[in-house]
């Protein structure tokens, strides 16, 4: 009703978004919105394939008309292969009755698919009914060459409480690979429970952002950012993060090649729970 056939008598509206997705063409620059109220039934790979360069996918909608990915086994996901795409407020939940959920988005690519953007995502919730997420930002088992998702900003997401039964990774973003430039983690909010950490990447990077992140792990035993190495630099700055494990700041945050900028953490045991400035000086 609201948009019929275009001028060139193509039509423009879709059942699925798989079937909006396959009319986009490369690098022109496509928007398709999703309407309020849609679900998106995922319960097999490729079900959703993002594969246009250069798409902006959004949802439409508040609460419970936000458009809905519903990831029912754990071969369901989102697959984005593509540079330049941008999938925009949603929700992405493991489904009722699912065995669990592998990955929720998955980025993959066997050369590059960078400047991705993740913008307002809802992640959950979990409710007894569903099976949890093992990972809700993964990258594919072929993706792990130097470089590949250069550009990746995940951003304004919200993280309401899962669990890791599925596969053993344990990490919401589990960007662990060789390496991202220009990686950005903004002002994102919520809490997980993740065995691994809400934040694991590895490599030489150059240009990381992670400011203005509020997140809680319930995990007793698991940092909460995880930069393995030391090989990676850039800022982070005015992060809020705290988690149940009882260990020092630094069993929950690993900065990499980072030094820290007014980012608070606070441990479960009492000798940590005061907030910590990373710099021991202020000039």
């Amino acid at each position: 009703q609201l948009f019929g056939f275009n001028p060139d008598g193509i039509v423009t509206y879709h059942a699925t978004l798989q079937g909006a997705i396959n009319q986009a063409e490369d690098d022109a620059g496509d928007y398709i919105f999703i309407a309020p109220g849609h679900t998106e039934t995922i319960d097999s790979t490729g079900d959703v394939l993002i594969d246009a360069p250069g798409l902006t996918i959004i949802g439409l909608g508040q609460g419970d008309l936000l458009p809905l990915f519903n990831i029912t086994s754990t071969s369901g996901k989102i697959q984005i292969t593509k540079n330049d795409v941008t999938l925009k407020d949603i929700r992405v939940r493991p489904g009722a009755g699912s065995s669990g959920c592998a990955a929720g988005i998955e980025l993959l690519s066997t050369t590059a698919a960078r400047n991705i953007t993740l913008d307002g995502i809802v992640w959950g919730p979990r409710s007894s009914q569903c099976a949890a997420f093992d990972t809700m930002v993964d990258f594919g088992t072929n993706s792990s060459g130097a470089n590949y998702f250069d550009g990746l900003t995940i951003k304004n997401n919200i993280f309401q409480y899962y669990t890791t039964s599925v596969t053993g990774a344990g990490i919401a973003l589990n960007l662990v690979t060789d390496g991202i430039d220009n990686l950005s983690i903004l002002d994102n909010r919520g809490a997980i429970f993740s065995s691994g950490s809400w934040l694991q990447s590895s490599g030489t990077s150059y240009g990381t952002n992670i400011s203005g992140n509020v997140i809680h792990n319930q995990s007793s035993s698991a940092p909460l950012v995880d930069l393995n190495g030391t090989a990676i630099y850039g800022t982070m700055g005015f992060n809020t993060f705290s988690g149940q494990s009882t260990g020092a700041y630094t069993t929950l945050i690993d900065p990499g090649g980072m030094n820290p900028i007014e980012t608070y953490v606070s441990c479960a045991s009492a000798a940590n729970k005061t907030g910590r400035l990373s710099e021991a000086t202020i000039t």
